[in-house]
This record gives C-alpha cells, structure tokens and sequence, in this order.
C-alpha cells in the first residue's frame, strides 16, 4: 500500500496506532482502506511506544489536529472500520480538544499535530 506523501494536505488526518504486523497496520493494507484514507483524509502510521499509547487504534482529527471522534476508533475489520469513520465525519462534532500526543513520527514544527488544538471554524 502506498500512501499519500508527508506534507501536511488540509485534509483531516488519519493516525493509524499500531506495531507493525497489528491488526490495525494490516487495515490499512486493505485496497478499500488504503484509497479511503488517501481519498479523504492525510493518513499517518505511528507505533504506540512512539505516541505512548498501548492499545492499536485509529485517531481522526481535523486539518487543526483537534480529536473529531470522542475516542480512538479501535475496529480491525475493513468494512466496519470504513462505516465507523463515515459516521465519525458526518456526525457534529464534539468540544475539540487535543489527543494529547507528544511526537507524531514524521511530523515537523510547523505541522498541526505538532502544535495545540485549534477549532476548525465552522
């Protein structure tokens, strides 16, 4: 699978959490995941001790790096994974807040994950 490139796109960001060979790594390997995240969102790949985290999930935020999913969406299987996004994207969202990461591999000073939440202006 090949996804789009590292510079930040405006698009919402699509943090797949895992180790890889994980169920969540291997999603993202899917045809139908992989054109979904390169279709709508800047997909990246990070390794929990990377972010501090334990458990394999997907993170959606906005193009400002603010959470638009009130958790980590943690499915494995293709097709409940993509029906669980698209209602994450058309469902209003929550009080942004920041996830909470303290390094994202790959992402420099000027990138929005890097940097504290910013409401997306409605």
């Amino acid at each position: 699978m090949c996804w789009a490139g590292p510079a930040p796109t405006g698009r919402p960001v699509a943090l797949l959490v895992d180790d890889p060979g994980g169920p969540i790594d291997r999603l993202g390997h899917d045809a139908d995941v992989a054109t979904f995240l390169n279709d709508r969102f800047e997909p990246r790949f990070a390794t929990p001790s990377e972010l501090g985290r334990s458990a394999p999930a997907t993170f959606l935020l906005t193009p400002t790096g603010c959470l638009l999913t009130p958790g980590p969406i943690t499915t494995p299987a293709p097709v409940a994974w993509i029906a669980e996004v698209n209602a994450a994207l058309t469902t209003p969202r929550h009080e942004p807040r920041h996830p909470g990461f303290d390094h994202v591999p790959g992402v420099g000073s000027a990138h929005p994950l890097a940097r504290p939440c910013a409401p997306t202006p409605r």
